[in-house]
């Protein structure tokens, strides 16, 4: 198939996705496709490196076309000049965490710990999954909580390491408050980490 090695086809074709359906990854890539398997699953999670500057156009992009097709697409790395995409053949958003086994063992929560609590926040508000990796989950909400304020502290008992993200915490507790609300006032991004 023009525009893929034949180790990306192969790679492809070893996560169970067509190619065709993955031309419109092309426009984004800037090197060779990779896998990521995990030691526990026989699930293969296809990954390629792409610039901060087109991560949010690729998602959505690429979203709109894979997801309706069984192909989950998300960030699995958040770095300051690239992320890295995964695209993930399976139906259900939530084997994105249980294929990455995000957890946070500090506060005795298990994958499905934190699936069962982001299921309810889906029934909620409406959400996808955005990025995942073994300690954090991103996602993105479709509707705003009607008290912005009282969800916000709610996400801080659940992953009270939110507060200490992305540099609020040097302004004090007040500060990074405001700042999760803003980012998700103004872009309905939570983003809970668990060190």
């Amino acid at each position: 198939m023009a525009g893929f090695t034949d180790k990306e086809l192969e790679i492809i074709e070893e996560a169970g996705l067509d190619p065709v359906d993955l031309q419109e990854i092309l426009k984004y890539k800037q090197t060779d496709l990779d896998a990521f398997v995990t030691v526990d699953s026989l699930d293969v999670s296809i990954v390629f490196p792409i610039s901060q500057t087109r991560a949010n156009q690729a998602i959505a992009t690429l979203r709109s076309s894979l997801n309706p097709k069984g192909c989950q697409v998300y960030f699995s790395q958040l770095g300051k000049q690239e992320y890295l995409l995964n695209l993930l053949n399976v139906d259900d958003e939530f084997d994105i965490l249980r294929f990455h086994g995000t957890e946070a063992p500090n506060y005795n929560l298990l994958t499905e710990d934190i699936i069962e609590r982001l299921s309810e926040w889906k029934k909620l508000y409406g959400l996808y999954i955005a990025g995942a990796n073994r300690d954090w989950v991103m996602f993105q909400l479709e509707i705003l909580p009607e008290d912005l304020d009282e969800y916000v502290e709610e996400l801080i008992k659940f992953c009270p390491d939110y507060l200490y993200q992305d540099n609020y915490s040097e302004r004090g507790e007040g500060w990074s408050k405001f700042m999760i609300r803003s980012t998700i006032n103004y872009h309905r991004i939570v983003r809970l980490w668990w060190d």
